[in-house]
């Protein structure tokens, strides 16, 4: 008996340890679809689409105590079930800008209220979750079509928390009807009164006016009382508009992002503080602004009109920058933002040139991108971090047909080209000019027989104009089908015929026969000669023109950021390419390789998501959420590509390189 009671208790002891060691372990919280993430307090409430519910992410300070909210059985992470496939979170949020100066900067707050609002795409219903301990659950599904007002999906929403002293919150959301977009207005009990019975009221209609043909894309509670920011989009991303609307007149102020809207994002004010001569500590300047990731649809995805962009809220018009100009529209590359937060304060490891320093931003943009970086960019100054200090440059070489460099200095090549470039507008590219080269669809033409003296081609090769392709004094070259030795005499265009009829081939005429010996090559092709014997190719290696002595191509853009000493231009040469004069010791084929430079390198970084790290899934990012905890400042990012959400430490992040070290996942 004394041996099966020891038996017992060493069993149990093993279990009791086990269940011990269980408990120190981060909690697997098993999600399934992280389309969104929203931070309250000290916890980061995510959704889990597949499984219609959200989790919670407790925050503290100390790293190994961060760790999903456990269920009553604390072997799984707590569960709050919410309306069918949660794709979308807003929280109730309010802003204190009463707050004790500090040199150099002040820094306004923002509080989050007492409730997590979570919505579906395509649903009428949204789920109002209660964020305190003592709840941590959906207190109420609002069925905006049960409401009697509303038949139409629900399409935005954004919430301001109560006041200080408490009281109800309001819901502000869009509905799209069948007679066009709708907003409303729904104000939420408190949690004690909602759970208590208090039946949730009816909404309230906002009759702004509403754009015809678009639904509501994006809504946000702006710190002013009685203020909302309202952003539209048109099918396809084609129109929208965004504008600022008082709740009470329903006067709106148009902002002038000038493209639809995704997302808008405010901040708490960020005062400027200085001492004057007295030694009082007094404000110089107060910061607030609406950002926007605007809709890359509109242009297609072409630059000049995706990424971030902020307005002045007073007045509508597009903020300026630290150069005293409205500013450029922040991105990094093809990727798209996919989501954007703006942090007071933050402390981020910036590499500056050679220098690499952990500097406190007043304001911070942290926007994860379609392509898997991390974009980081100063929402003060609104301007992005140019992390290499240089500015664009180009260079000339000159190499043969094999491509093999022919050695010769910068001073002497620049007396035969020269490059101009525009720091902001050059964007880093390669240019050949090739010396008789091959022109466009001209360089294996069938010749048709009996036509010794003239060679029908394309009307338009390539579909350009013949006449900017072919030019009298060109050379037609002849070679046997398949492909050999070339026929040694070339012959010289001496006129170019258009078509006699539209669809029937131009006519290029020689006034040399085809040499006997060559009279049974059925091929030829077409080099540029004459006055004009440099083929220009672009990087991809598309003809752009022919250029002789004295000729220019340019290809100009907008500013897609601003350097120091900007003039306010809108535009500039990204790349000038001047012939000044003819080089006589050119051999065929041999090329001039121009390559233009930007030079600009926005601070963003990459995870290493190679098999080995771990982070193999984490390749498309989402919504992110700023913290910082215990003086560190923290980056929460969901990623639907991997059902998880990834920490970046953002004082121990590199540029540059792939990141792991300052990463922890949360799954």
């Amino acid at each position: 008996m004394n041996r099966v009671l020891m038996a017992l208790v060493v069993m149990a002891g093993g279990l009791l340890s086990g269940c011990t060691e269980e408990t120190q372990q981060r909690v697997a919280a098993e999600l399934a679809g992280t389309h969104d993430l929203t931070l309250v307090g000290d916890r980061i409430f995510v959704t889990s689409t597949d499984r219609n519910e959200l989790r919670v992410l407790r925050l503290a300070e100390q790293e190994n105590d961060r760790d999903f909210i456990r269920a009553p059985n604390p072997l799984k992470a707590l569960a709050i079930p919410v309306l069918p496939r949660p794709q979308a979170l807003a929280r109730d949020v309010r802003y204190v800008d009463d707050v004790e100066l500090t040199e150099p900067y002040a820094y306004g707050s923002e509080v989050a209220g007492p409730y997590v609002y979570a919505r579906s795409n395509g649903s009428t219903k949204i789920s109002v979750v209660a964020t305190g301990d003592e709840y941590l659950r959906e207190l109420a599904r609002v069925d905006t079509s049960a409401l009697g007002v509303s038949t139409g999906p629900v399409t935005a929403f954004s919430a301001r928390g109560p006041d200080a002293e408490g009281g109800s919150s309001t819901l502000y959301y869009a509905t799209q009807e069948p007679d066009g977009a709708r907003l409303w207005r729904l104000r939420v009990p408190a949690p004690e009164a909602l759970s208590g019975g208090t039946p949730m009221p009816t909404p309230e209609a906002l009759d702004a006016p509403l754009p015809e043909g678009e639904s509501v894309s994006s809504l946000l509670v702006l710190p002013e009382a009685g203020q909302i920011a309202v952003s539209t989009r048109g099918a396809a991303g084609r129109s929208g508009s965004s504008f600022k609307l008082d709740e009470q007149t329903l006067v709106t102020m148009p902002l002038n992002f000038g493209a639809p809207v995704l997302q808008l994002s405010s901040h708490g004010m960020v005062k400027r503080v200085e001492k004057d001569e007295e030694g009082n500590l007094v404000v110089t300047a107060e910061t607030r602004r609406i950002f926007a990731i605007l809709d890359p649809a509109f242009c297609g995805g072409q630059p000049q009109c995706t990424g971030v962009l902020a307005v002045d809220p007073s007045t509508g018009a597009v903020a300026l920058d630290s150069t005293g100009h409205p500013m450029a529209a922040i991105g990094a590359g093809p990727g798209l933002p996919m989501g954007m937060t703006l942090a007071s304060q933050s402390d981020l490891l910036l590499q500056r040139g050679t220098a690499l320093d952990v500097v406190t931003i007043p304001l911070l943009g942290i926007v994860p991108l379609s392509s898997g970086e991390i974009l980081f960019f100063d929402a003060l100054t609104l301007r992005p971090f140019d992390i290499r200090t240089e500015v664009a440059d180009s260079s000339v070489g000159l190499f043969t047909a094999q491509g093999v460099s022919k050695d010769k200095s910068a001073d002497v090549l620049a007396g035969f080209i020269t490059v101009a470039v525009t720091d902001g507008v050059t964007r880093s590219a390669q240019y050949s000019l090739v010396f008789q080269g091959l022109l466009p669809g001209l360089d294996s033409v069938v010749r048709q027989p009996g036509t010794s003296g003239r060679f029908e081609v394309p009307a338009a090769p390539q579909g350009l104009a013949l006449q900017e392709v072919v030019h009298p004094e060109d050379l037609i070259i002849l070679f046997p089908e398949g492909g050999g030795d070339t026929c040694a005499t070339e012959l010289v265009v001496s006129a170019v015929e258009p078509p006699a009829t539209s669809g029937q081939p131009a006519v290029l005429v020689t006034n040399t026969q085809i040499p006997e010996a060559c009279a049974s090559f059925t091929r030829f092709q077409v080099r540029a000669a004459g006055a004009q014997p440099l083929v220009l190719l672009s990087t991809a290696g598309s003809f752009l023109r022919r250029m002789g002595a004295g000729d220019t191509y340019e290809e100009r853009g907008a500013y897609y950021f601003h350097p120091d000493g900007y003039d306010g231009s809108l535009e500039g040469v990204g790349v000038g390419i001047y012939v000044s004069r003819s080089d006589t010791e050119l051999t065929r084929g041999d090329f001039y390789v121009v390559t233009a430079n930007s030079r600009f390198f926005p601070f963003s970084i990459t995870v290493d998501n190679t098999y080995e790290m771990g982070f193999s899934r984490y390749r498309l990012p989402g919504s992110v959420v700023h913290a910082d905890l215990g003086g560190t400042d923290l980056a929460y990012i969901s990623y639907p590509s991997a059902d998880g959400i990834l920490q970046i430490n953002l004082e121990a992040i590199f540029a540059e390189v792939p990141n792991s070290r300052a990463i922890t996942p949360f799954e």
